[in-house]
């Protein structure tokens, strides 16, 4: 091969490459995380559910994370209820999701859970709005739209999600809220898919969870 054609296939691979690299990256990252989720799902109990939840909001974050420029947390809020029961410090979390978009997005405003992740050590991140799909028998079971609380908002306008978060330790004095979602049912209800979290929130009434 010549000079000049080696030269320029060279560059043809270079190219390749850094085209190609961001797919590669999450290409491995979601193999290392179905490997890991296989492994949660032999663990048995609270700890396997535990990792799996991990590992879902580490999946989102790592995929979805560009698609976050189309919404913004406009208002958010969370705020200490107390301890319930069974030791769990409990709060109210909400947020007000605006559509910054040219186009129309569809959500799931009806939050079915929520996670505590850490990008910051001092100051902890709650993520809510995961959807978990139900199987019975093997069979996919699809709710209808009213049960997820989908909703579609035009360009400038916003929509509210609730959840009450539990955690077995107290999150102290400020925190990060958060959405995210993932593609549900297959897809079918074609909803926004993605993460955005808010800046560090002062937590209401934080002296009801004090330990």
């Amino acid at each position: 091969m010549s000079s000049y054609s080696q030269s320029t296939h060279n560059k043809q691979r270079q190219s390749d490459s850094q085209r190609y690299a961001p797919f590669v990256l999450l290409a491995g990252a979601q193999t290392l995380t179905q490997n890991a989720l296989r492994a949660g799902c032999a663990c048995a109990g609270r700890y396997g559910h535990y990792m799996k939840q991990k590992i879902f909001v580490l999946l989102a974050v790592i995929s979805f994370s560009s698609a976050a420029t189309e919404l913004e947390v406009s208002t958010a809020n969370i705020s200490c209820i107390g301890h319930n029961q069974n030791g769990f410090y409990e709060y109210r979390v909400g947020l007000v999701l605006k559509n910054t978009s040219d186009k129309e997005i569809t959500l799931i405003s009806k939050s079915q859970g929520g996670s505590k992740h850490y990008d910051d050590p001092a100051v902890p991140t709650v993520l809510i709005g995961n959807v978990n799909e139900l199987k019975i028998d093997g069979v996919l079971i699809v709710p209808d739209s009213a049960e997820l609380g989908l909703v579609t908002i035009q360009p400038t306008e916003g929509a509210q999600v609730y959840e009450i978060y539990k955690s077995r330790s107290p999150l102290g004095q400020k925190a990060k809220v958060g959405y995210h979602a993932t593609s549900a049912y297959g897809g079918r209800f074609n909803n926004w898919q993605g993460v955005v979290t808010s800046d560090a929130e002062d937590i209401a009434n934080y002296a009801a969870c004090q330990p």
